[in-house]
């Protein structure tokens, strides 16, 4: 019996270092475990950031390219509306330099039809002036024409018959320079002559009818 309890004692002393060999052996491969459990936790967090930090990266490289994008499209957009704006000033020069061009010719015609009128009638004025005086001339030659006829042949020398026949010729000649001047500015003022048709055509009318 003392052999045995010895024997058991033996085995017993024996056990026990290896059991505790065998339990620092498994708390070692626990820790480990852990360690390697933990390592990939770690790993697998990483990696999922790593993912998550590409896809933000990726994102914000789409999204500068977008933004890229739209400024290049802005700024040709923009060129665009500048080179319309330069257009669009050209453009309202021109047709400013036009108005002025077309006030300043309106104003010139505006001139000119005060100085027309105002020519027409001054030479209407000129024509009744003409009008008088060769009607005034017309009544004194017959006047002057038949003063020979009645002074007796014998009674004047010939030296009172040139000066009136000078007279006469004179008086012609006045006569032929109204009409001359008459017939300028008749063609010069298409009113007057509007105006003369008129009156010729009533003096016509008043003779037939007084025959």
């Amino acid at each position: 019996m003392r052999e045995t309890s010895g024997g058991g004692e033996a085995n017993e002393g024996y056990t026990r270092p290896r059991l505790a060999h065998l339990e620092s052996i498994l708390q070692e491969l626990s820790r480990h475990e852990e360690h390697t459990t933990f390592q990939s936790v770690e790993r697998t967090s990483m990696n999922t950031k790593q993912r998550l930090l590409n896809g933000q990266l990726l994102q914000t490289k789409k999204n500068d390219e977008q933004e890229e994008g739209h400024r290049a499209q802005s700024e040709r957009a923009l060129e665009q509306l500048q080179a319309q704006v330069t257009q669009l000033k050209g453009e309202f020069s021109t047709l400013k330099d036009k108005y002025q061009a077309l006030e300043h010719e309106r104003d010139m015609l505006l001139a000119d039809n005060k100085m027309s009128a105002k020519d027409i009638e001054a030479k209407e004025t000129q024509v009744d002036e003409l009008m008088q005086l060769l009607d005034l001339e017309r009544s004194k030659q017959p006047i002057v024409a038949a003063e020979p006829k009645e002074i007796p042949a014998g009674d004047q020398d010939n030296s009172e018959l040139q000066g009136r026949v000078k007279m006469l010729e004179e008086n012609v000649a006045q006569m032929n320079g109204y009409a001359d001047q008459l017939e300028m500015v008749i063609a010069q003022c298409p009113s007057c002559t509007d105006k003369l048709r008129s009156e010729s055509t009533q003096d016509f009318t008043a003779e037939d009818k007084a025959e």
